[in-house]
């Protein structure tokens, strides 16, 4: 038995290491983070338009697209900086499904507990606790949203990858 010469070129043209799976480029990731960032306060908006849109804007008689719009600019200005570090965290951290959905609840109960605390600070007349609750029934379901279209959004990729190779 001849044994083959171990500086000679694989046979394959496939170079790539056996142990080597799918790693995303620096674009993707960075595309995941700001596509999280930006998807959950709209989402927020989105549902809380579903739950109670029509109760705000009978009360203040304004046009529902100006409502939407400037209730979408304070929410992204509330909200910012806890979208950002969810997209962050579930990007760098959160491989699987379990920790995704474990950073699910974590940021829900930031964006629960920091949101209605910075709205009662600019204005008092609100109730801490049913701010909270209207919170958490907007956050849940955005963060899962987003979770889930982020998720979609590495599996696509990972299917090219796998496709092309």
């Amino acid at each position: 038995m001849i044994d083959e010469n171990p500086y000679a070129p694989p046979k394959s043209t496939d170079f790539r290491l056996p142990e080597q799976g799918f790693l995303p480029t620096k674009g993707q990731r960075i595309t995941r983070i700001v596509l999280g960032t930006l998807l959950v306060p709209l989402l927020m908006v989105v549902e809380l338009f579903l739950i109670v849109g029509d109760e705000y804007r009978e009360i203040l008689d304004i046009s529902f697209f100006i409502l939407f719009f400037l209730t979408l600019i304070f929410m992204y200005i509330f909200t910012i900086v806890q979208s950002f570090l969810f997209a962050f965290v579930l990007e760098k951290y959160c491989p699987s499904i379990f920790k995704k959905i474990m950073c699910i609840f974590v940021f829900t109960l930031f964006i629960v507990i920091t949101l209605p605390f910075i709205i009662a600070t600019l204005s008092p007349n609100h109730s801490f606790s049913r701010m909270a609750i209207g919170a958490f029934m907007t956050a849940l379901p955005a963060t899962m949203m987003t979770a889930l279209i982020l998720h979609a959004h590495y599996k696509y990729y990972e299917k090219k990858y796998l496709k092309a190779a």
